[in-house]
């Protein structure tokens, strides 16, 4: 086995002995920052700023409750994706469907990803401005 693949094992043994409330705290932490932070530089209204929270930091009770923080976290980006104010990444709803599709149980988990799936292609949000590019509100 070459060093590499020892290190890799080693570091995915330690990071399955650390305690999920741990991994939860951090993951949290860093998805809101992720979240909250560009809205800050771009010194967005208080507003816009809770959104981003919303959007964010209920991924900390996501093993808990992975639909209803998904009941959470979905509205909030979809504010965000409205008022053109969004993050770089959805990470709150990347992390909760991720969560969902591990970790529920086959019917809450289909029920779950069907609405998301149809939420994302609503025809009633705002299209992008250009290809891949966002119109930027000037607040």
């Amino acid at each position: 086995m070459s060093s590499l693949a020892r290190t890799v094992s080693w570091s995915s043994k330690r990071l399955r002995a650390l305690p999920s409330g741990a991994v939860d705290i951090v993951l949290a932490v860093a998805v809101t920052a992720a979240s909250v932070g560009p809205a800050i530089v771009m010194r967005a209204p208080w507003w816009v700023i809770a959104c981003c929270v919303l959007a964010s930091a209920p991924v900390l009770w996501r093993r808990r409750a992975p639909i209803l923080v998904l009941l959470v976290v979905g509205p909030a980006i979809t504010v965000l994706a409205c008022l053109h104010a969004m993050p770089a990444l959805p990470y709150g709803t990347i992390i909760c469907v991720y969560t969902i599709a591990a970790c529920s149980p086959t019917r809450p988990r289909r029920v779950a990803l069907t609405s998301v799936s149809i939420g994302i292609r609503h025809p009633k949000l705002p299209a992008r401005n250009g290809f891949g590019s966002q119109a930027r509100p000037s607040f």
